[in-house]
């Protein structure tokens, strides 16, 4: 393991710096992405809806282009629809 000092990084100070969502460490990442673009609106074609729960609530199931996963919400959260 290699030790870095801090006087190593000092000609950072004031300086704008650019890194991954994914290597902060406090606050989480996950806090990162939803604080910077949790009001983001995001597309996605609906492959599947599922009725789950007690409610007999209605989720879809989004294929969004750039995620490996798709999302699951529910449908009541659809905002707007398009055919592309």
């Amino acid at each position: 393991m290699k030790i870095v000092t801090t006087e190593q990084f000092a000609f950072l100070l004031n300086r704008f710096v650019r890194f991954k969502v994914s290597d902060v460490t406090i606050p989480g990442p996950q806090e990162v992405v939803n604080e910077l673009y949790g009001r983001d609106m995001v597309q996605g074609k609906v492959v599947d809806i599922t009725v789950s729960g007690t409610m007999e609530q209605a989720f879809i199931i989004v294929q969004v282009e750039g995620m490996n996963a798709p999302l699951i919400l529910p449908a009541e959260k659809v905002i707007g629809i398009t055919d592309r």
